[in-house]
């Protein structure tokens, strides 16, 4: 039984990443009585699929009761993203039940493909920093299994759901070569052309799900978007000699930044500098200016060529050790941006070269809230003669 501590220290602050379905019931309640075996039925499959269930007595429980707006029992509730949804059917139908926990989701968690053509622009989701995560059965609509999943990792990604035998489905069943019975997920990155990880079952279990996408829920080159991804990608490690280096391209988000990017990218795909101590990172300057501008010390020499790039470790929260690469990061072959870089980073690993630079810096900006404002751009610059402008 639940009680008003643990539903607003535990239940509350964890529906942002995982429903919670509660069972309302009192003492001497014949219909209450009648509901258990519906209860006991639902909570053994939502504790299957990774929602969390929990029981409240109105009687003993009145300030949670009053917290929950519970006035008589049995009442099934579901609190996800803070908020309680009442079911206002009763508790006697199971389907009406699970129907209703569908219902409390945010609008489309998991969207339906309904034509063809949608496929390849929600495959674009790299573009709002997050992978594209498509299911594939034959159900009409996503299991509920796909929505807790989806709504749990629905801050790295976006979800699609296909219907295997529907015409606007075919093609992409041969495109991506899905089987079509049992059931499938394709995790898509930067490059859409192939999935980055797949998965194909008689029925996949949530927590071969949730193994699938935890594993592959960051872009190839992803964005430091907010504090919490930066906290993910580049976690504070006190040990100098197990230091974790963050390898950030400042850059603009306008078009002509976007080769530079794309050339970053594919040097993390080739696997040039392979090791589990380096996360390589993006950060637009303007939207991220404060904790950028905590990085810079210098605005001469401006080069439009090429883009500043800097190799970080977190010994604290809110301290960084930095350098940056003096020659910049470049697309243009000639610059020998790849080189240089490499041998910047392996230097910092095997200790032959210091980061001689240390700040502390502001939180980053959460880039997906609303009302988010983007500053205006400031220009940076690697230290020493090979000073560049920040991209």
């Amino acid at each position: 039984m639940m009680h008003i501590r643990e539903y607003e220290n535990e239940v509350l602050p964890k529906s942002h990443r995982q429903p919670y379905v509660i069972f309302a019931y009192s003492d001497w309640c014949l219909y209450c009585v009648q509901a258990q075996p519906l209860w006991e039925r639902l909570t053994n499959d939502l504790n299957k699929i990774g929602a969390g269930c929990a029981t409240v007595n109105i009687q003993q429980e009145r300030p949670l009761a009053k917290s929950l707006r519970v006035h008589s029992a049995p009442e099934i509730m579901v609190v996800i993203d803070g908020r309680v949804f009442h079911h206002k059917e009763g508790v006697h139908k199971f389907s009406s039940v699970v129907n209703f926990i569908r219902a409390s989701f945010p609008y489309e968690v998991v969207s339906l493909l309904r034509k063809e053509s949608y496929f390849d622009t929600f495959l674009s989701s790299w573009e709002e920093n997050k992978v594209a995560v498509v299911f594939f059965g034959k159900n009409d609509k996503p299991k509920l299994r796909y929505q807790v999943i989806a709504f749990e990792y629905r801050f790295y990604g976006n979800f699609m759901y296909a219907v295997i035998g529907h015409d606007e489905v075919d093609e992409i069943l041969m495109r991506y070569n899905v089987p079509r019975h049992g059931e499938t997920v394709l995790v898509f990155k930067e490059d859409t052309g192939v999935a980055a990880a797949s998965l194909s079952m008689q029925e996949i279990s949530t927590s071969s799900l949730r193994e699938l996408i935890d594993s592959n829920k960051f872009l190839t080159l992803p964005r430091l978007s907010s504090q919490s991804v930066f906290d993910e990608l580049c976690p504070v490690e006190v040990a100098k000699n197990k230091k974790r280096l963050c390898v950030t391209l400042v850059t603009d988000r306008h078009t002509e930044d976007a080769v530079h990017r794309d050339a970053l990218r594919v040097f993390v795909q080739t696997g040039q500098v392979r090791s589990e101590r380096v996360r390589f990172t993006y950060i637009y300057r303007d939207t991220q200016w404060e904790f950028v501008k905590s990085l810079v010390k210098d605005d001469n020499n401006i080069n439009d060529t090429v883009l500043s790039i800097v190799i970080l470790w977190r010994p604290a929260v809110n301290k960084i050790k930095y350098k940056w690469v003096e020659t910049g990061w470049s697309a243009v072959p000639e610059s020998r941006s790849k080189v240089n870089l490499e041998v910047a980073i392996r230097s910092v690993l095997n200790g032959s070269g210091e980061l001689t630079r240390e700040t502390l810096v502001k939180q980053l900006t959460d880039e997906h809230a609303k009302g988010t404002e983007f500053a205006p751009s400031i220009y940076l610059c690697s230290t020493g003669p090979g000073c560049s402008k920040g991209g």
